[in-house]
């Protein structure tokens, strides 16, 4: 089985360096790509053809780096990094078509089970976005990290 191909986009330089030296342990995730901005996110995500782009909310145009990504490569799915919940622009890269969010005090291994989650089309939101009904779930829901499955399917909901 091939391993899953990840995109890596965050502002922050240590932070997007330990992520990808902690993600190089992982055999079944491989590291495409890194980058700083939103703009070059996709045109990463368009030359490095990733499965999943784990990209930081707070970057200037994160949204609208988003839908680029997703309409260059409908089947890519994306997770949003965040400091803390109800972080400005998470409920918009949802809606843009983000699969999801992470916190980024999540650990390693909900990091990795995370993207494996949202590769195979099950969107991962944390348990209070779920909870308090800010996030709508689009398709099956994995509240993360700490809550049970939670699964909400909607097989009419589309990512435009």
């Amino acid at each position: 089985m091939l391993p899953t191909r990840v995109l890596v986009v965050d502002g922050h330089e240590l932070f997007r360096r330990g992520l990808l030296m902690l993600l190089s342990h992982e055999p079944d995730i491989e590291v495409v790509g890194e980058c700083g901005d939103a703009g070059s996110a996709v045109e990463l995500a368009e030359s490095a053809s990733p499965d999943l782009v784990l990209m930081d909310v707070r970057l200037p145009g994160a949204g609208d780096a988003c839908r680029a990504v997703i309409r260059a490569a409908p089947a890519v799915r994306i997770l949003m990094l965040a400091t803390e919940e109800g972080e400005d622009g998470l409920v918009a890269a949802v809606a843009a078509g983000a699969s999801g969010h992470l916190l980024k005090e999540t650990s390693l291994d909900e990091v990795a089970a995370a993207i494996r989650t949202a590769v195979d089309g099950i969107a991962v939101l944390s348990p209070s976005s779920v909870s308090a009904g800010s996030i709508p779930p689009r398709r099956t829901t994995r509240a993360w990290p700490d809550a049970p499955l939670r699964a909400v399917r909607d097989d009419s909901a589309s990512l435009s």
